[in-house]
């Protein structure tokens, strides 16, 4: 037990113990413990002085119960309210209080009733805290703190914007030195701007703390009040909410509006000026929903400037009246301008189908007409292309005939006298019937058995024609073709010019041919390039060329057979 003559110095010291206590748990600096210890010293102190009479009734007495109770309703540092309640609760406990202290402790016991479950959560919260080892770092200030809480309200993410709005939110209530900071440090602005954003989900929240503040900031101070009503967009914002915002939105800003309009002359002109430019039923309808509080709230407000409603209702209808007039004047000149652009646009749509009623008709008649033409031209088309085709037709037979009657002399003698009858020997191969271009091929095949023929048919230009038969000539055709290359391969530069010419895709090519002795050639042929180094990579690389020949080794004629296996030895 204290000593009864305890002074004021030891009831201070015990205050600012409690306090640094109380700081030090919430920041995870020391133990509940200790915050403990101190609030049984402190209760101790002051029931020392609750078993003195004359000490109870000293100022100084009554100046530290008075700091007791005052952390215990307004402290916002959560760890020092729940000290300060417990030495409350611990006084209370002990039933020997004089005169003031009585008479305080009966207006605390509803305050203790509601927060006994807040000193259970702050306990719990700083076990948690000091278990986990977190230690932030505290506030210096009560304006830092505040500076910084509108800071990240403007700044920080969603998450920071909500603590901070609810923060904002707790330490502006029945604190005037917090709401004052908050003037300062421009704290009003972020909170409007998050007042007119609704219609977002995941702000809604935000903007319940944000007009909890804004009602502490207002209902604190006439300073308060006046510099919320007279910020500009604060009573339009608020309004706005009445319509839009959640229940527990609309009814903390029913009650805001209340508080400024009762407390506020200037804040009740300024509600009625943005009431006017909405609808009036629009604005009963969201001020007087389905709540009790609400309602409470409605009655203060309608009730301090009943008559203000009543004139604005009017007004209202003054004006609606008016605009009705002037819309049905508007309506009918409007109507009669109708009428007479829907008349213009049937005589024009009228004219429009005559014209394009006229104009389709000559459309028809143009069609048929080039119908008609189409028809007389194609036909006198179809008739000079048969009469071209069968002259150029007897002009390639002449033409083959007089080559061919030419080249005869030349087959006899097995030898080619000049380069003019190379020169017959390929118009005969490129514009022949296929009889002559077979005989012409056949001619070249025996002429090639002479090794200066060879030579002399490969330097005239023998060796084109005889590749471009192998590209889609007749299976007979490219037979013979084959084989006019196949006597012209027997020459080194020879073989090298028939690669040169892209003959090799196209020899491969015939391995796949339905005649076997187109087949067979074609082997050869490869066979015979295959001697030379540089064709034997070309053939190689062809697709499928190996497994062709593998194939007409395994299943062709005999002669194939031999003709493949032989290609085959020089290529694996």
């Amino acid at each position: 037990m204290a000593s009864q003559t305890l002074s004021w110095n030891e009831l201070r010291e015990a205050l600012a113990s409690l306090k640094e206590a109380a700081l030090a748990t919430r920041y995870c600096k020391a133990p509940c413990r200790q915050l403990a210890n101190r609030s049984d010293k402190l209760v101790s102190l002051l029931d020392g002085y609750a078993a003195n009479p004359s000490i109870t009734r000293q100022p100084e007495t009554l100046k530290a119960w008075a700091s007791i109770l005052e952390m215990a309703r307004t402290s916002r540092e959560l760890a020092v309210q729940a000290g300060a309640l417990k030495a409350v609760i611990d006084i209370k406990k002990k039933k020997r209080l004089r005169g003031e202290l009585e008479e305080s402790l009966s207006q605390m016991d509803g305050l203790v009733i509601d927060q006994v479950g807040m000193l259970l959560k702050v306990a719990n919260s700083a076990n948690r805290a000091v278990n986990g080892g977190v230690t932030p770092v505290a506030p210096t200030s009560i304006e830092e703190h505040i500076r910084g809480l509108v800071f990240r309200l403007q700044a920080g993410r969603l998450e920071e914007r909500l603590e901070s709005a609810e923060a904002l939110a707790n330490v502006t209530a029945s604190n005037p030195d917090a709401q004052r900071v908050v003037l300062l440090e421009g704290g009003l602005r972020p909170l409007v701007h998050l007042l007119e954003a609704w219609g977002d989900p995941s702000v809604s929240l935000l903007q319940e703390h944000a007009i909890n503040a804004l009602g502490n900031i207002a209902a604190g101070s006439a300073q308060g009040g006046h510099a919320v009503a007279g910020f500009e967009g604060a009573l339009g914002a608020l309004l706005r909410t009445l319509q839009v915002g959640s229940a527990r939105a609309q009814r903390a800003a029913a009650e805001v509006l209340a508080g400024l309009v009762q407390r506020d002359e200037d804040a009740r002109g300024a509600v009625g000026e943005e009431v006017q430019q909405l609808e009036l039923v629009a604005f009963l309808k969201a001020l007087y929903p389905d709540s009790f509080v609400l309602q409470e709230s409605r009655a203060n407000l309608v009730g301090s400037h009943a008559k203000e409603l009543d004139d604005w209702r009017q007004k209202v209808e003054d004006v609606r009246r008016e605009k009705d007039a002037q819309l049905s004047d508007v309506q009918s000149q409007k109507q009669g301008e109708v009428e007479a652009l829907l008349g213009q646009l049937a005589a024009h749509r009228q004219a429009l189908d005559e014209e394009r009623e006229k104009s389709q008709g000559q459309l028809d008649r143009a069609r048929a007409e080039a119908e008609r033409s189409r028809e007389q031209i194609d036909a006198q088309l179809r008739a000079q292309l048969q009469q071209a085709e069968s002259e150029r037709g007897a002009r390639e037979r002449e033409l083959s005939e007089l080559a061919w009657n030419a080249l005869k002399d030349v087959k006899a003698q097995k030898t080619i006298a000049q380069q003019r009858d190379i020169t017959l020997l390929a118009i005969v191969l490129r514009w022949g019937t296929c009889e002559a271009q077979i005989r012409a091929a056949e001619a070249i095949s025996d002429l090639a058995v002479n090794e200066s023929n060879r030579r002399t048919l490969a330097a005239y230009g023998g060796i084109p024609p005889l590749v471009d038969l192998l590209r889609a000539g007749p299976p007979q055709v490219q037979e013979m073709a084959a084989a006019a290359l196949l006597s012209l391969s027997f020459d080194d530069g020879n073989r090298k010019e028939i690669a040169a010419h892209g003959a090799v895709p196209l020899l491969v090519g015939l391995l796949t041919s339905e005649s076997a002795e187109v087949k067979e050639t074609g082997a050869a042929v490869l066979w015979s390039l295959a001697e030379d180094e540089d064709n034997r990579k070309l053939i190689r690389r062809q697709p499928q060329a190996l497994s062709l020949l593998r194939e007409l080794r395994e299943a062709g004629s005999d002669g194939a057979k031999e003709t493949a296996g032989k290609a085959l030895k020089r290529l694996e």
